[in-house]
């Protein structure tokens, strides 16, 4: 019964109102509660420092009126004008923009590395030999009558003629092959006043004979040449015959000079070419042999002795009392040397003439194809070689 009330009780409030929300039986219109409001009062309390909707609700807009009610007692919220200085949709007046940093630490710019210094050279650093210098040099060899050696020949000289009251101012004077001597002197004008004091002397003329250096062609080395049958000369005649009839060689002189010991049996033999046969075969390596092939390369070692190990002469015209070491700075055999660690005798006797030239690497051994000497010797060797045009 309650129920069916409560239905008719509805019923009848829904036809006193008419169409514009007014009520028949009262002289004003009703008015509806917004949705706001009714949210409102549903909302939980406010929190501290929070701003309630109500609250909002009764604030004047931008233009200071108070929002008006529409249609079904909704408020019309009044119209926001928007400036010109107001840019996109939001309406936002024209402020300037404030750049946020972040708090978080930037990591540290890479600093640069400075440039390495170049190493300043330490006074016993080895630094390369400087060429030796372009002096005049005479060649000074006995007759082939005359039997003396190059210290007997230095010491006549000295006893005939003095470079002194000639003028001349000898730089160098040192053994050379065929018990001759090297005379440095230290302008070509005094080599050519010692060249003719010596021989138009009366009794140096007979003796020896001066001359200016030939210009030496070059050599070449052929590695592990096979034991050929004969004597010495004839095997070498066959040797040069046999090169020439495998090879397009052009004209020009083959002469065998000396040879070395190879591997085994075999030897390697050192031949002077022409300086047109050097240019045919340079750098091809190989000459053929018949039906092989031999390996050989340009000999270019300059004139060393063996037993006191300075260039210029060899063994059988050297004038040391004692055979030195190579390993070493002692007197005595290199068969016999204590020390574990090389000394190069030559360049230590280089650094001690040139206490302010640059200095020598010592530990190798004075017969070493490293030496700062031999390199030298052998650059200077390249210089005298006749290459041709």
């Amino acid at each position: 019964m309650a129920f069916a009330a409560l239905i008719d009780n509805m019923f009848s409030k829904l036809k006193n109102v008419t169409a514009d929300g007014s009520c028949r039986n009262c002289t004003r219109r009703s008015q509806p509660t917004p949705k706001f409001a009714r949210n409102q009062a549903n909302a939980p309390p406010a929190k501290f420092g929070q701003i309630s909707s109500l609250e909002f609700q009764a604030r004047p807009g931008p233009s200071g009126l108070q929002s008006a009610a529409g249609p079904f007692g909704l408020p019309v919220l009044p119209e926001i004008p928007v400036s010109e200085s107001t840019t996109g949709h939001s309406g936002l007046s024209d402020t300037p923009w404030t750049t946020v940093v972040s708090k978080r630490k930037q990591p540290a710019p890479a600093l640069q590395a400075p440039p390495k210094r170049p190493l300043q050279q330490q006074q016993n650093q080895p630094a390369p030999l400087p060429p030796r210098p372009n002096l005049p040099v005479l060649v000074i060899h006995p007759k082939p009558e005359t039997a003396t050696t190059s210290a007997q020949l230095k010491q006549l000289l000295e006893t005939k003629i003095s470079p002194h009251q000639l003028g001349v101012k000898i730089i160098s004077c040192q053994p050379a092959h065929g018990n001759g001597l090297l005379v440095r002197t230290e302008t070509l004008e005094m080599s050519r006043t010692l060249t003719t004091a010596i021989n138009t002397h009366v009794d140096l003329g007979p003796v020896c004979n001066v001359r200016e250096p030939r210009k030496r062609n070059p050599q070449i080395l052929i590695y592990d040449v096979p034991t050929l049958p004969g004597d010495r000369d004839t095997a070498e005649v066959e040797f040069v015959a046999k090169l020439r009839s495998s090879n397009t060689l052009p004209e020009g002189t083959l002469k065998v000079l000396f040879r070395k010991k190879g591997r085994g049996s075999m030897q390697h033999w050192v031949l002077a070419v022409d300086p047109s046969v050097f240019q045919a075969i340079q750098g091809k390596g190989r000459l053929h042999w018949g039906f092989g092939s031999l390996k050989f390369r340009e000999h270019l070692e300059p004139t060393r002795c063996f037993k006191c190990h300075r260039f210029g002469h060899i063994r059988s015209t050297c004038s040391a009392p004692v055979e030195l070491c190579s390993r070493c700075p002692g007197d005595h055999s290199y068969t016999d040397c204590p020390k574990e660690t090389p000394v190069c005798r030559r360049c230590r006797e280089y650094n001690v003439r040139n206490k302010k030239g640059p200095r020598l690497p010592l530990h190798h051994t004075a017969v070493s194809d490293k030496c700062p000497l031999f390199l030298r010797e052998r650059e200077e060797l390249r210089k005298q070689t006749n290459y041709g045009p």
